[in-house]
């Protein structure tokens, strides 16, 4: 009753006259009209002042508190963020008790010409030398739990080994000749001594690593990426291998065999007597879901290769290195030349989400404003659990307990990476000039019931997931109710830098399901896989028999009626820059499943520039993958995209004792792969018109056969040409794409670019 009387009073002001309202000093505004009002905060502030310009707040939580009190009345509501830094211990949250009503707004602002940042972290200092043969520094880390430290400003490299370290083969724990005597597998090593330049001689013994359930063993197959955590290490004789003889796939054939290369100077090894690491479940289990019939050999997909341990003290040999020890609350760090610790400035973030903006389907959040804010310093922790990072793809999870063997590569439920900043049912929110850095997961992730909001004019840079999600791949997406559906959302001239710096397998935007999505004039550069990624379920979601995946069966993900809300999506005069810097199989845009159920309404790609994909990397600038149909590719402009080849990790040396195992993947790396378009079991209805190009082929990585029809299936092409013969019109395309403006809120010196003239190289 209070509430209801107080927002009636409110209300009852607002539409007497401005000198009622004056006078009783209920509205501090320093708008000339009754529309608009203003709240002040500060760092400097004072929760108990009135919120004036003179006499601000110290909180955002008590300028939202005040924005809430008047949230009825018909005025747009700003709040000012004066400069500095506004350091937060908690989530800020939003809800429908934050919605404008009546179609006005509130926004959450710098104040004009200033400079607010809002963190999720806390500094580190009072450094001191700790290994002076190591120039390793140690300082208290104040009961902060992290996955990333940042020092002036900088992300620091968390420890870690060097690349594909020889000695380790994972196996998997299946004996074909006694299946009751399986186990559940892990990653066998043998001490490897430093032999010559092309091992790693760093790192120590396995058995020498302390806080062995911290480290994280890495792999990087093809387009996905595991972050599985150690659970124990036992070495040889504690451990003896009774399995590795009994197994009989292509990879164990081995039988005990002993590499003797001792003529040479190198160790002689017993391939029976290796040690082993167990990792954590579901981690481990979910990471080798992709056995062979089996069991007892991978395919790609799986944990065929360590790349890297992480995050342990004995990893520390590299200059900008650090390691967080939780047991002695203390972390360390190798200054890079030049840094001194005495006056360094260092971040540990611990929040996981600075705001989240949570409606429901009933009651949507609506007509919100973030605009001209820098927001950083935030983590996400999961990682560090026994859940590990198993990515299906782009992003998307394996997390349950209850996924069984299959030979597809990818599983039907999946978890989304969360973002630090997350919305979901909202309805009329933009993001409008703001910085996004330093983030450690998504940065933006716009969820399920996302409708008429923008992404607009933003700079995001050094983000460790996806700079941009919008829309999921959960059922309430791929077959909504009106209020599930994500639709009529832009995202538009947003620069995107340094993404993927923790996470390999993401975009640097991605979107899941969606109807009207326009996503133009973005720039987007160095992404460790695709630019843009959109789409999911490789036809398995879609009506009919669809088989996007080599071997999947009718039906596999249940019966589907009727088409996905995907539908009148746009891709327009996007710029993409150096994208598969680690991983392959991805390119500028990415596409799985129909993106249309007609012509009519399909995925328009047009007037946009891709170029200088990583050439150790294959993939396709415009891939449409399993099952990707309904799509016109028009007026773009592809160059200085290589076809590369496949990466099945660096080649291996006689030096590693498990070189026969690995030998067949170094032959791998020499397979070409990818043109500027191509895809692997596409459904078809594609148009290509007027395109630039190198590569007028479709590269058709797996073409097959169902119910009499080949696949892929009316591709149409039009109008395009090689692009070395006709540079000044493709130069007139390449003018326009990117981004077209930088906001005043973004300094000049971080608003870089590509260029834009085209070089062919």
């Amino acid at each position: 009753m209070k509430k209801a009387f107080r927002r009636y009073f409110v209300l009852l002001l607002t539409v007497t006259t401005p000198l009622l309202l004056s006078s009783c000093n209920l509205f501090e505004s320093d708008s000339d009209t009754a529309s608009n009002y203003d709240i002040w905060v500060s760092p400097d502030g004072d929760d108990a002042n009135s919120g004036s310009s003179d006499s601000p707040f110290k909180t955002i939580q008590r300028a939202q508190q005040k924005a809430r009190e008047i949230a009825d009345s018909r005025i747009n509501i700003t709040v000012n963020l004066k400069e500095g830094v506004y350091r937060l211990d908690e989530t800020l949250t939003f809800d429908a008790n934050d919605s404008p009503q009546n179609g006005f707004m509130v926004t959450y602002k710098s104040q004009d010409g200033a400079d607010a940042h809002l963190y999720g972290s806390k500094q580190i200092d009072n450094w001191t030398l700790c290994d002076a043969g190591k120039n390793i520094y140690c300082a208290n880390a104040k009961g902060l739990d992290s996955r990333q430290l940042y020092i002036n400003g900088e992300r620091a490299t968390r420890a870690r080994t060097g690349d594909y370290p020889g000695g380790f083969w994972p196996y998997y724990g299946y004996n074909s000749a006694s299946p009751a005597n399986s186990d559940p597998g892990g990653i066998l090593f043998i001490p490897v001594q430093k032999m010559d330049s092309s091992l790693d001689p760093n790192w120590p013994d396995p058995n020498t690593w302390r806080n062995i359930e911290n480290i994280e063993a890495v792999s990087l197959p093809q387009w996905k990426m595991q972050r599985v955590p150690l659970k124990s290490i036992t070495s040889y004789p504690n451990y003896n291998n009774t399995h590795i003889s009994a197994v009989d796939e292509i990879l164990f054939y081995i039988h005990e065999i002993t590499i003797d290369v001792s003529d040479d100077g190198y160790l002689n090894y017993d391939l029976s007597k290796t040690g082993l690491i167990t990792l954590q479940d579901p981690a481990w289990t979910n990471s080798n879901l992709y056995l062979d019939k089996d069991k007892t050999a991978t395919n790609m997909w799986s944990f065929f290769r360590v790349a890297f341990f992480e995050n342990a003290y004995e990893f520390l040999d590299e200059k900008g290195e650090w390691y967080l020890d939780k047991s002695q609350d203390t972390v360390y760090y190798i200054p890079q030349d030049g840094q001194d610790m005495t006056t360094a400035t260092a971040e540990m973030p611990f929040l996981q989400k600075l705001i989240t903006v949570t409606g429901s389907q009933s009651e949507p959040v609506k007509n919100l404003r973030f605009q001209n804010l820098n927001f950083a310093y935030a983590t996400w922790m999961t990682p560090s659990t026994n859940i590990g990072y198993v990515a299906d793809q782009s992003g998307n999870l394996v997390v349950d307990t209850t996924y069984n063997y299959n030979s597809i590569g990818h599983v039907q439920y999946v978890q989304e990476t969360p973002g630090n900043i997350e919305l979901e049912y909202v309805n009329g929110v933009m993001f409008d000039g703001n910085i996004f850095e330093h983030m450690g997961a998504v940065a933006l992730h716009f969820g399920t019931g996302t409708q008429n909001s923008v992404i607009r004019s933003n700079l995001f840079e050094d983000i460790s997931s996806s700079a941009i999600w919008l829309g999921g791949v959960q059922q309430e997406d791929y077959a909504p109710n009106s209020a599930q559906i994500t639709q009529n959302n832009t995202i538009s001239n947003n620069l995107i830098r340094h993404v993927g710096q923790e996470y390999y397998d993401v975009a640097g935007i991605y979107v899941g399901f969606s109807t009207n999505t326009v996503i133009d004039h973005n720039t987007i550069m160095y992404t460790p896989w695709s630019a843009i990624a959109m789409g999911w379920g490789w036809g398995l979601l879609d009506p009919g028999i669809n088989l996007g995946l080599s071997t999947a069966t009718p039906y596999m993900w249940g019966v589907h009626t009727d088409y996905t809300p995907n539908s009148d999506n746009k891709i327009t005069n996007n710029r993409t820059y150096s994208t598969l810097e680690q991983l392959w199989d991805g390119g500028g845009v990415y596409t799985t499943g129909y993106q249309g159920s007609s012509a009519e309404n399909a995925l328009l790609i047009e007037g946009n520039v891709f170029s200088d994909k990583n050439p150790n990397r294959g993939g396709n600038t415009v891939y449409s993958d399993g099952m990707s149909r309904h799509i016109n590719v028009k007026n773009n402009v592809m160059y200085n995209n290589p076809q590369a080849k496949a990466f099945f990790g660096t080649d291996i040396t006689l030096n590693d004792p498990f070189y026969i195992q690995y030998a067949i993947f170094s032959l791998m790396n020499d397979v070409g792969y990818g043109y500027d378009t191509g895809g692997c079991r596409t459904y078809g209805d594609i148009a290509y018109d007027g395109n630039f190009w190198h590569y007028d082929q479709f590269f058709n990585i797996c073409p097959f056969t169902y119910d009499g029809t080949s696949y892929p299936t009316a591709l149409s092409y039009s109008g395009n040409q090689k692009i070395a013969t006709n540079i000044p019109d493709a130069q007139i395309i390449a003018n326009d794409a990117g981004v077209t403006s930088r906001p005043s809120s973004i300094p000049a010196s971080r608003w870089i670019t590509p260029s834009k003239v085209i070089t062919l190289n």
